[in-house]
């Protein structure tokens, strides 16, 4: 309520900043008179900034006679120019650099600023205020519909997002255009690369299916993220930070700007410890990045180097039900089937690396192309302690149960390459594309020790062997007629995955195929300058993942289909930016988790043959000269199964019991998700011959409440949540020119107790009351009992970080 209250205070003086000011049109041209979107207009102070849409106009407010500011663009020379009350209406030329491509440099996923994507776009200065210690889902958590998670509790280490209510299953992530979702399960570790946003100059995140693309498919949203940062000046950023839980991180990258024959290398190696808030739960990451690219007029070549390693501490098992209850809130199962104190080596050890070249090529004025070659290998394992295990499980000898160490390896390499092409030219803007990619995986466990006696040679008792191979065709015609839009999208996407399936004791190689036709549609209509309207339609499929493959049995898993619909209106000016946006995303064969077993024995998600999501989500954000700006959005929503068959285990029978449920809630989609952000400029003066600045923050959440299955179970519900983060942020600069910044950032503010997510299984136990000897189960009523684990989020927590720029 505080919070609230705040905005409140802080919207009334907005409002009466806003009465005094004036506005200017600019229209932003090249040197033959094409309009240039993405221009960046900062005032002398750069206390103002505005940019242009994709028809080179902008709103400019000013409060003086005279006002006057800077004009940047990557593709052309800084312009200074200087505006009076007087003009309502100025057309400005910019000259090209001769040594930048014209072309762009990120992939064709991404979309411009007034597409018919539903999309947020963060550029770098806002990466490099909010970029501290936390991964990539806490950095997006404030964005529209989201929801982040993380398992050791502080946003550091294992750490998961949700769009929509969808998993990362369903979001198609990309980095410069190269798939970053794993091929076999479809998910997204980001531990593999921390701190990759110290090497991205934009993140853009879109929901809905989106446009066709280079991943694999976008089954709800996407994250794109671009690492192809330029600068012209030679530069060095030395960065370090402690915060609570034992944080630390240490961060040094580089850049030799322009060398001789338009050379430009940068780089950059990270460090990140944090002990975790759930018990044990630490986290050691290593990173490094390094890019080189020869830019001209007419072509760029960058080489791209991206490596990361993690060492952490298990804590993805939750913390039982019974705990939480007793305020025991930090308890950590991982390592405890061992007698005394836990294994010490209970970890996750992987390490990923990413190599990609990608060539753009100025063909003509209006044709460009561009090819990408990537490689990615990985390898590593997660190690566990298991007590009172056969030994015919493990090819080992002897009938008595055993304890012993195990560890479950993971060796993989994923190379493909992506080619397409770009024509401009009014009224039509035409992309067209092709991608192949390519998967190895290995999949092999070891038994490294039994009864405490470490093994001299470890021994192997699975050992199988996956492919994937998929190729890719799209294209993409957007046609301008006046002042309406016109998208149509197709894409064509096969298949070919082996594997072995999980119940075949034989190194058997089974492969399914799949091809898909997905096409999408959009209109979008001008009404001004500032408004538009637009109206998106398409198709996606999508192929099961790993584990239901493997566990797949005699019930073989379908493709899953969605039909997104998304309509919608943006007003957006220089100071206010407002976008209402309606959605219905229809399902079928949507899989999730039922309790179902498969034909012998292993838990499987099953086909759900419609569902759907039905939302609204509604953005603003409010610019104030010399105060700050204010931003919100709220998601309210209906995510729905028309029905849906739970199965129950009974564990004195060894059978399952079925029910079949009518319209229930889909697990792990809250139907309310609010997001209020007030941004302060408290200082901005100069003091000697520098400039200091201080910025504060205050960003609140407020989560509905959600499932965490899909009967919609007053058992299964996980609580809604409330929570604050706020941050100081200090520069100093000189001439433009930043000499060092400190940021404190101190997230939970109100100390709330609060979990964000967990899982839940259910089942019935007439003649043995599980109470006593499982903190993981908790009673319905009856005979029927549940488990749970839940993820507690740390209380009230912070960090400091010092960046030095040299």
């Amino acid at each position: 309520m505080r919070f609230y209250l705040f905005i409140f205070y802080f919207l009334m003086f907005l409002t009466n900043q806003l009465l005094s000011q004036g506005t200017i049109h600019l229209l932003l041209k090249d040197p033959i008179g094409q309009p240039i979107e993405g221009v960046i207009a900062v005032s002398k102070d750069q206390k103002r900034s505005s940019t242009t849409d994709v028809n080179g106009k902008l709103r400019w407010v000013y409060n003086t006679a005279q006002d006057t500011m800077i004009l940047m663009h990557l593709n052309y020379v800084d312009k200074t120019i200087v505006v009076e009350q007087s003009q309502t209406v100025l057309q400005v030329r910019l000259t090209p650099h001769e040594n930048i491509l014209k072309a762009a440099e990120i992939s064709s996923t991404w979309t411009k600023p007034n597409s018919i994507i539903v999309h947020t776009t963060l550029h770098e200065s806002t990466l490099m205020q909010k970029n501290m210690a936390l991964d990539v889902p806490y950095l997006l958590q404030h964005l529209p519909s989201t929801v982040s998670t993380s398992d050791a509790g502080n946003g550091i280490g294992y750490t998961g997002i949700r769009i929509r209510g969808l998993d990362p299953t369903q979001i198609n992530v990309l980095i410069n255009g190269v798939p970053l979702n794993d091929a076999e399960s479809q998910n997204v570790f980001w531990v593999d690369l921390p701190d990759l946003i110290a090497s991205a100059s934009a993140v853009q995140v879109q929901r809905g299916i989106g446009l066709s693309g280079s991943g694999q498919v976008a089954f709800g949203s996407s994250i794109l993220i671009n690492t192809n940062k330029f600068s012209l000046k030679p530069f060095m950023t030395v960065e370090l930070g402690a915060g609570s839980f034992n944080t630390y991180k240490s961060s040094l990258a580089f850049g030799t700007g322009n060398i001789k024959n338009n050379w430009n290398i940068q780089g950059r190696l990270s460090m990140l410890r944090s002990a975790g808030y759930i018990d044990r739960a630490s986290t050691q990451l290593w990173s490094g990045s390094m890019s080189i690219s020869n830019i001209t007029a007419k072509r760029s070549l960058r080489w791209h180097l991206f490596d990361g390693l993690e060492k952490t501490y298990q804590a993805w098992y939750g913390v039982p039900i019974q705990y939480i209850e007793s305020n025991n809130r930090t308890y950590n199962a991982a390592g405890t089937e061992k007698s005394g104190s836990p294994h010490a080596n209970q970890i996750d050890r992987y390490r990923q690396t990413h190599l990609q070249f990608i060539h753009n090529e100025m063909i003509a004025r209006s044709w460009s192309m561009q090819n990408i070659v990537h490689y990615t290998p990985g390898q590593g394992y997660f190690e566990e302690y298991k007590s009172d295990q056969l030994p015919i499980d493990y090819l080992l000898k002897g009938i008595d149960p055993i304890d012993l160490v195990r560890r479950r390896n993971l060796n993989n390499d994923f190379f493909g390459t992506i080619h397409s092409a770009h024509y401009t030219g009014a009224p039509f803007d035409i992309q067209f594309g092709v991608s192949w990619n390519t998967y190895l995986g290995r999949h092999f466990g070891e038994v490294i020790e039994t009864d405490l006696t470490k093994l001299q040679v470890p021994t192997r008792y699975y050992d199988h062997k996956a492919s994937k191979r998929s190729a890719m065709a799209f294209g993409k015609l957007e046609y301008q007629l006046g002042l309406l839009q016109v998208i149509g999208d197709i894409q064509y996407r096969t298949l070919r995955y082996q594997y072995v399936p999980e119940h075949i004791q034989a190194n058997t190689t089974e492969t399914v195929n799949h091809e898909f036709l997905n096409p999408k549609v959009g209109l979008a209509m001008q009404m001004d300058g500032n408004n538009q309207l637009y109206l998106f339609s398409g198709l996606a499929h999508r192929e099961p993942g790993r584990e239901d493959y493997i566990k797949a049995g005699n019930i073989f898993p379908k493709v899953e289909k969605v039909w997104d619909n998304e309509l919608g209106w943006r007003w957006l000016s220089s100071q206010l930016t407002f976008e209402q946006n309606l959605y219905y995303m229809s399902y079928r064969n949507q899989l999730v988790p039922t309790g179902q077993l498969n034909d012998v024995g292993a838990y499987i998600r099953s086909n759900v043959a419609s569902s759907y999501r039905l939302g609204s989500e509604t953005s603003i954000q409010w610019k104030v000269h010399k105060i700050g700006s204010i931003s919100g959005n709220i998601n309210l929503s209906q995510n729905r199964t028309r029905s849906l068959t739970e199965f129950i285990d009974d564990w004195d029978t060894g059978t399952q019991e079925s029910m079949i449920l009518f319209d229930k809630p889909i697990a792990y989609s809250p139907n309310q998700i609010i997001n209020m952000s007030a941004q302060i400029n408290i200082l901005n003066q100069a003091i000697t011959s520098h400039q200091h600045r201080l910025d504060f923050e205050m960003q609140g959440q407020s989560i509905g409440s959600q499932y965490l299955d899909g009967t919609g179970s007053k058992y299964s519900q996980l609580k809604g949540y409330q929570v604050i983060n706020t941050q100081l942020y200090y520069t100093v600069s000189k001439k433009n020119k930043p000499i060092f910044d400190i940021r404190l950032q101190v997230n939970n503010l109100w100390n709330n107790q609060y979990e964000s997510n967990g899982w839940i299984y259910r089942f019935k136990s007439p003649g043995y009351n599980p109470l006593p000897d499982d903190p993981y189960t908790a009673l319905e009523g009856g005979d029927q009992y549940h488990q749970k684990g839940l993820f507690p989020q740390a209380g009230r927590h912070a960090f400091i970080g010092l960046r030095i720029f040299l």
